[in-house]
């Protein structure tokens, strides 16, 4: 029959009471581990389970009490401590939050102003451009037309013999 599997993620189960020392055991029957070795008492010392404020064992109820509440009280005020570093951290952060918004909106909005001034500068030249070219269009008509009307007077001029240009009050173009 084989042993307990063990890899490098499980721990051996212990059977309760083979581990002698074994501090720690469970309802199950199974030690969870072996307990530290303990360092050698020296005569007259008591081995206590830890040290803090409640392991000395001739305090009364009312030191115990009155340590408990000082303890709570120093609990109380580390949390208070703490909570206000907190907020004020959390204010902090706030305030580079909203101090980092405004720098992306102000870049945005210019980013939007740039564009449009650029767009609105496109417009500009296209109109210009067009302008231009309607003007000179315009010019090469009115060159066009003041071109066919002297050959249509230069037409009549040769047709009539120049007389009619002599009678006419209203002609005086050329």
């Amino acid at each position: 029959m084989e042993g307990p599997k063990v890899g490098w993620n499980t721990a051996p189960a212990i059977p309760y009471g083979s581990a002698p020392g074994s501090a720690w055991s469970s309802n199950s029957g199974y030690a969870h581990a072996p307990a530290p070795p303990r360092p050698p008492q020296q005569p007259g010392q008591m081995q206590l389970p830890h040290e803090g404020p409640f392991s000395d064992p001739n305090l009364t109820l009312q030191e115990i009490a009155d340590k408990a509440n000082a303890l709570q009280q120093q609990i109380d005020e580390n949390a208070g401590r703490q909570k206000a570093e907190l907020r004020a951290a959390m204010e902090a952060k706030h305030r580079e939050v909203d101090q980092h918004s405004q720098a992306v909106l102000r870049h945005t909005v210019q980013s939007i102003e740039a564009r449009k001034a650029s767009q609105l500068q496109l417009i500009e030249r296209q109109r210009a451009q067009e302008e231009a070219a309607i003007r000179s269009k315009g010019a090469e008509a009115k060159q066009r037309v003041d071109l066919e009307a002297q050959r249509a007077l230069a037409a009549l001029e040769t047709s009539h013999g120049g007389q009619w240009m002599n009678r006419s009050p209203c002609i005086a173009y050329r």
